[in-house]
């Protein structure tokens, strides 16, 4: 671990250069006792692959001062608190995946069998970022690593599920993107009228299951009139 400034009024926390459940599971040991030591004059703690930022206000600290209160809240045992670390169940059209013939092709895998590693995983949300909602996950088996598309799309279509890398990740909104997509859900992954707008959480873990053409519609239907609500996908 190492700290450095960043700023004039932040600094930032650096972890092993790598996208890693052993590098997310130390670092966000470290920002939920952070998080819980509810010190004064912090004005947020934003989490990240490998690191964390920590802005502060001048008035309250040095970046000398709060570097050894950090150092010293990093040697704490782990204060998790398990109900806020909720597992999500995600449901995906696999009919509705653009990219199989990309995929099986690159991974020499068939169809059948990328779907089925993609349902058996447990990942977990390491950060957010590129679009509001847009949340980044791991690890994917080593089986269904793929490469990002070498000609991106000007426009993913929202709920589309993708994977790229050793990452998997659900589009938010119609945006461009160059993820291989391999499915869609009808789930709504921002709700701009709640006080936290964002499905996703840090540290969370996201599970994926199988659904076809009609069941998506079904859904589709229910988040379109107002009845879903994400407390139906908690585990």
């Amino acid at each position: 671990m190492e700290i450095k400034a960043f700023g004039d009024a932040a600094l930032l926390i650096e972890f092993k250069n790598e996208i890693s459940l052993e590098v997310h599971e130390t670092l966000i040991r470290l920002y939920v006792n952070l998080t819980n030591a509810s010190l004064d004059g912090i004005s947020y703690i934003i989490p990240a692959y490998n690191s964390i930022c920590v802005g502060y206000k001048k008035e309250h600290y040095s970046f000398s001062t709060l570097k050894n209160k950090i150092e010293l809240i990093s040697f704490r045992k782990p204060l998790l608190n398990q109900s806020k670390n909720k597992t999500l169940y995600i449901p995906v059209c696999y009919e509705l995946g653009a990219d199989f013939k990309e995929i099986c092709k690159e991974t020499e895998l068939r169809k059948e069998t990328i779907i089925s590693l993609h349902t058996q995983k447990y990942f977990t949300v390491f950060m957010q970022g590129f679009v509001p909602g847009f949340a980044y996950m791991g690890v994917l088996p080593e089986a269904l690593k793929c490469s990002r598309k070498t000609n991106p799309r000007t426009q993913v279509a929202k709920g589309s599920v993708a994977i790229a890398g050793v990452q998997t990740a659900i589009y938010p909104g119609n945006t461009p993107g160059g993820w291989q997509i391999i499915g869609r859900t009808p789930i709504p992954l921002l709700d701009s009228s709640a006080e936290d707008p964002f499905l996703f959480k840090t540290g969370w873990k996201v599970k994926f299951h199988a659904i076809n053409q009609d069941e998506f519609n079904v859904l589709d239907r229910k988040v379109l009139a107002g009845n879903f609500k994400w407390s139906e996908l908690y585990g």
